[in-house]
């Protein structure tokens, strides 16, 4: 992932966070950036611009809404949440701020083979036109939202034996499309 990242043309890695003090160490000095033990401090850095939220599942909800406080643009890797009602709270935060949310496919084992610098850079590429061209993202919360909805819808089909009926898919705004 970092490698992708840190190799697009327009982007400098300016600060990181892990529990573990040996990769802190290692980030500091391969990106001589900033490190911290934990998101509050990469969201609290007047040196970032934008975060890329990679932690676990259930921690992707209280870094993206932190992170669009602190008035940071926002990629989380899929799933974007754990819940539907999540995923809104996540979108709020980001509307609320005025800040980019986007969602990335991730690191997930269900994904094709992808050369990571591919991948990487359409999602920054992504994310810098639309702040650039002042347009919504195309994967905003909005397509992480209606993908999980997906899988749930899946899920609950295969446990109950019957279709289930999705309701809250929202359309492409126009201005994406463009």
């Amino acid at each position: 992932m970092l490698p992708g990242i840190a190799g697009h043309p327009r982007v400098r890695i300016t600060a990181g966070a892990d529990l573990r003090r040996e990769a802190l160490e290692k980030f500091a000095v391969e990106f001589e950036a900033e490190v911290y033990p934990d998101a509050e401090g990469v969201c609290g850095s007047p040196n970032v611009d934008a975060v890329f939220i990679a932690t676990p599942h259930q921690m992707h909800a209280q870094h993206a809404i932190m992170a669009a406080e602190c008035g940071k643009h926002i990629i989380v890797e899929k799933p974007m949440a754990l819940t539907l009602e999540v995923c809104d709270a996540m979108i709020q935060a980001a509307d609320r701020a005025g800040v980019r949310l986007l969602t990335d496919r991730g690191s997930s084992g269900f994904n094709a083979p992808v050369p990571l610098q591919n991948r990487e850079g359409k999602v920054i590429d992504e994310l810098l036109g639309a702040i650039d061209q002042d347009r919504p993202v195309i994967r905003d919360g909005r397509w992480g939202k209606a993908t999980l909805e997906v899988c749930l819808a899946i899920l609950q089909s295969s446990h109950e034996h019957r279709e289930v009926s999705l309701s809250h898919q929202t359309p492409v705004p126009e201005a994406a499309i463009d």
